[in-house]
């Protein structure tokens, strides 16, 4: 078997032997351990949906995998921004999400509001909420006309990108073979940015603001991998899955782990920032 033939091998089984190992989800969210303390400020906040000033959609297909075929190229990137519409745009054409898991099709449940401009807001609030900055927080897609709440919070949405970056270990044809050995092949980065602002819900005076961002990254094997097919015709797209940490904050297997693992990072950013400007205030404590 030619070492082309081999290459072409690896790359059409390693779908079917990832999908054995994972079950791909659509999950939103982070989860924050609830603290044990008495609420840093009796205020109450009411979160509301962010602003998108993301650059332009930019991707790239799997077709460039192939690029790792290429003798002393250290590594391929493939970089996906705004992932969140793409899923989305798939949804509302009709199109299904499905995992090859051995021995049957699974199919995936779409997700509900996962932009990122809402699902980001709502776990923000879910966060607040749990590390007790607030004597109540609540999240709203738009401010209802009697809300009695002493803050608001919103924001713009900067950046957001999942990232892979191949290497087939500067042999070309023959390093794509190794894949086959559980050493790392790839390193997938999640990234966001975003401007939190806090505003006086009675005079609209902004009273704090935060430029954050976070990153999550993690080198993985090809047995952490898994197909996710999502959507039918031209709109298809096939996500390569890779599994997320094991812990307690978000499911590994959701195709969004890297934004949220990115999201909270950024979060924890935030906070010591907002507490301080909390404990000053009269409505604190």
């Amino acid at each position: 078997m030619s070492r082309r033939r081999s290459a072409w091998l690896v790359l059409a089984v390693l779908p079917a032997l990832a999908a054995c190992q994972l079950r791909p989800r659509f999950d939103l969210g982070y989860d924050v351990p609830q603290a044990s303390r008495a609420p840093v400020s009796s205020a109450s906040l009411l979160v509301l949906p962010f602003q998108d000033e993301r650059c332009p959609r930019r991707y790239s297909t799997q077709g460039r995998t192939f690029l790792t075929y290429i003798p002393l190229l250290p590594y391929v990137t493939i970089p996906f921004n705004r992932v969140d519409e793409i899923v989305i745009e798939n949804s509302e054409r009709g199109g299904g999400a499905f995992s090859l898991v051995s021995p049957v099709v699974q199919r995936i449940e779409r997700p509900e509001d996962a932009h990122f401009t809402v699902s980001f807001p709502a776990a923000i609030a879910q966060d607040l909420r749990a590390s007790r900055l607030f004597a109540r927080v609540e999240f709203a897609k738009e401010r209802p006309a009697d809300a009695d709440f002493d803050y608001l919070l919103t924001g713009t949405l900067v950046h957001s990108e999942y990232r892979t970056a191949l290497t087939s270990y500067c042999l070309g044809i023959a390093g794509v073979l190794l894949w086959l050995l559980p050493i790392p092949m790839c390193k997938v980065t999640g990234e966001v940015e975003l401007d939190l602002v806090l505003q006086d819900a009675a005079t609209g005076q902004t009273v704090w603001q935060k430029r954050v961002s976070g990153s999550e990254t993690s080198y993985r094997t090809m047995y952490g991998t898994s197909s996710m097919i999502h959507g039918t015709g031209v709109g298809a797209f096939t996500f390569q899955v890779q599994k997320g940490s094991n812990d307690d904050y978000v499911n590994p297997y959701s195709l969004f782990w890297w934004s949220f693992m990115a999201l909270r990072d950024a979060m924890e950013q935030a906070k010591p920032d907002l507490e301080v400007f909390l404990t000053s205030q009269p409505r604190s404590g």
